[in-house]
């Protein structure tokens, strides 16, 4: 009876008598195979168990994290530009393709963020409170991006608190608007003291040369009878030299104009880049922004990494030291640049304005030849008609001057750049971050992902043989029949004995009677 016992509890733990050990009932025979959804049901409790643990934990998460709110704010900013001059497209302070990018990488400028930071009380800003340095939690935490689909610029900031949130946007974008519009003043009013100079002795100039015409006039009495000789060519001749002369004298003004602003912001190279960068028309631009771009972003990504290993490292550490080290070149690497920058762009400035000069004086020197030929063909006309081209000449550049100083007039009140703010930053009702519906959708996933994959595990170490037909398709032989385990801890070895006549009608005595 004890043998048959044994027998029947080495079957029931998935041992074959006489074997060392367990035999895996999957790995032999088609027989013994098992199904993905069979190893699944009979591993059920761990998957659901993996999948309540991961769940638990995601909930947890949710319960201690912080909420993050995010207030956005959207502008539009269109570039109109004042014109200097207006002469086939050129002088104007025209519109580049990477404006809008310009514009969001200036919202997180440190020109931009000092003036939020001394506007916003760090004191009294619970976000930046308690915090070393202000201006990288603030850079951090301050996104910018331009629309994929319109010409809108989005500002957002992520708190803890949703008012200080909204407050913080809405700083900088004032602090923006104030920064160009104190930059567009200062710019505009030196460009309008130049051209009203210019204007005042082209004025002069106008004056005495038309006092000069009625002088000759009076006392030539032959020009009472007209000065018109449209068929002669000479006089055409030396009428397209004048306005040739008229146009490079413009060019001579504008390119003059240029380098004077230039060589006087030689010292301020953001406000020299953002001047050159509305002047890209003139074809004076030297970009540097790819090489500004990128050494920003490694001064940022290194102040950030400064930043996490203060958390775990002392000042004075070897390795902080190594990151200040980088830090201080890269400042001076931007240093270097910008002073390059300032000096390029002046030399190209002063180059412009002598060619400038240069083609002036060469077609001042056609006209002079031409104005000889015209004193030799008639001296009375020609005289007469060199004054009143002169006359006429300076009478144009007065205009275009008086023009332009009318249209920059507007301009110092409508501004360089329209600003609209579209939407003001509001404080959020519902934190953006963590995201507790997604949270939950993925901690449940790698939950019953991890389950699976344990209780494939699990399946795979598992070698008990749980069925007559894993046995017989292992053993290559039927079955006859099972005997059942009587191994009760309620029952005593003598009872399980005598279980057959005790309980002749039970499936035990039934399988020992087979």
């Amino acid at each position: 009876m004890a043998d048959r016992e044994r027998k029947t509890a080495a079957a029931d733990d998935g041992r074959v008598p006489g074997s060392q050990g367990p035999v895996r009932g999957t790995g032999v025979g088609d027989g013994l195979s098992e199904s993905m959804l069979e190893v699944l049901w009979h591993r059920r409790w761990t998957v659901l168990l993996t999948g309540i643990l991961a769940l638990g934990g995601a909930i947890a998460y949710l319960q201690r994290a912080t909420p993050l709110y995010t207030s956005t704010s959207r502008v539009y900013v269109e570039q109109t530009g004042p014109k200097v001059f207006d002469k086939d497209e050129q002088g104007v302070m025209t519109r580049s393709t990477n404006y809008l990018f310009t514009q969001a990488e200036l919202l997180q400028s440190t020109a931009i963020l000092s003036e939020v930071l001394k506007t916003l009380d760090a004191e009294q800003i619970r976000t930046l409170a308690n915090v070393s340095n202000p201006m990288l939690v603030l850079r951090r935490g301050l996104m910018t991006a331009v629309g994929r689909k319109d010409d809108l610029i989005s500002i957002s900031f992520k708190s803890p608190y949703p008012d200080e949130a909204a407050h913080v946007v809405n700083t900088v974008v004032d602090s923006y608007i104030t920064f160009h519009d104190q930059r567009k003043r200062s710019t505009g009013a030196e460009v309008l003291r130049i051209l009203k100079d210019e204007k005042t002795k082209r004025d002069d100039e106008l004056v005495r040369k038309l006092k000069c015409m009625v002088e000759f006039r009076q006392k030539n009495e032959g020009l009472a009878f007209g000065t018109d000789q449209d068929s002669n060519v000479i006089l055409r001749r030396l009428e397209r030299l004048s306005e040739a002369l008229t146009e490079s004298q413009l060019a001579v003004v504008e390119s003059q104009t240029f380098y004077r602003l230039a060589k006087e912001m030689a010292n301020d190279p953001a406000s020299l880049r953002q001047f050159v960068e509305a002047q890209r028309a003139r074809g004076v631009y030297i970009s540097v922004a790819s090489e500004v771009a990128s050494l920003r972003s490694d001064l940022n990504r290194i102040e950030r990494d400064r930043a996490d290993s203060l958390r775990e490292l002392r000042p004075g550490h070897p390795a902080i030291a190594a990151v200040n080290a980088e830090l201080e070149r890269l400042k001076r690497q931007l240093l270097d640049l910008d002073v390059e920058y300032a000096k390029s762009q002046v030399a190209v400035a002063e180059q412009q304005y002598l060619t400038a000069r240069k083609k002036e004086e060469e077609l001042k020197k056609y006209f002079e030849e031409q104005r000889q030929q015209a004193i030799l063909l008639n001296n009375q006309l020609a005289e007469y008609t060199i004054l009143q081209s002169d006359y006429e000449q300076t009478k144009k550049l007065c205009d275009l001057l008086d023009d332009r100083i009318k249209e920059l007039d507007v301009s110092a009140e409508v501004g360089a750049l329209n600003i609209s703010i579209l939407e003001t930053a509001e404080p959020a009702t519902e934190p953006s971050d963590p995201q507790k519906a997604r949270m939950i959708a993925m901690a449940l996933g790698l939950g019953l992902f991890a389950g699976v994959g344990l209780a494939l595990v699990r399946e795979g170490k598992d070698q008990r043989l749980r069925s007559t037909e894993e046995i017989s398709a292992l053993l290559g032989l039927p079955v006859l029949g099972v005997i059942p385990s009587m191994a009760s801890p309620r029952q005593t070895p003598a009872i399980r004995g005598q279980k057959v006549r005790i309980s002749p009608d039970s499936r035990e005595a039934e399988a020992f009677r087979v």
